[in-house]
């Protein structure tokens, strides 16, 4: 650590009056207390400043929403001549093409779920005809391992 350090003029006062409250016979306790009292005091002063700023900028920005408010109202009395006119058809054209879009899209929908259906039918459909074809071989294994059996007992009994 560095041998010369700076010391707050704040800091040097608050030693110096701590060291004279202990020559006075001030337990540290009672100076604890004291300098507690007096940081609580300065938070509630810092506190109430914050709050009576903050209830200006409170009423400044009321004042100022109201005002453009007023100027908001005003310009809306202003506009309503033509400029209205062409909002309304600007707004009903896009209500236009947005339930255009809409119908679109419920289209694609609807033939997406066609093409599933369809789908999901042809993978029955194939699965179907798979479990016919298997059953199919399966029954002409049986078919030849018989025949194979009785031309053995035919060939066993012919010996």
């Amino acid at each position: 650590m560095w041998p010369f350090t700076t010391i707050s003029p704040e800091v040097a006062v608050e030693r110096e009056l701590r060291a004279r409250l202990l020559e006075k016979g001030v337990t540290r306790e009672k100076l604890r207390s004291i300098l507690e009292t007096d940081q609580q005091v300065a938070l509630r002063a810092v506190r109430t400043e914050r709050a009576a700023d903050s209830r200006e900028r409170t009423v400044e920005n009321t004042l100022r929403i109201k005002t453009s408010e007023e100027r908001l109202d005003k310009a809306e009395v202003d506009l309503r001549g033509p400029l209205a006119v062409l909002a309304v058809k600007k707004a009903k054209h896009k209500a236009e093409i947005t339930k255009a879009e809409a119908e679109e899209a419920k289209a694609e929908a609807d033939a997406a779920e066609a093409a599933k259906v369809k789908a999901e039918a042809e993978a029955r459909r194939a699965k179907a005809e798979a479990d016919k074809a298997k059953a199919e071989a399966e029954v002409a294994v049986a078919k030849k391992a018989k025949e194979a059996a009785d031309r053995r007992k035919a060939k066993a009994q012919g010996k």
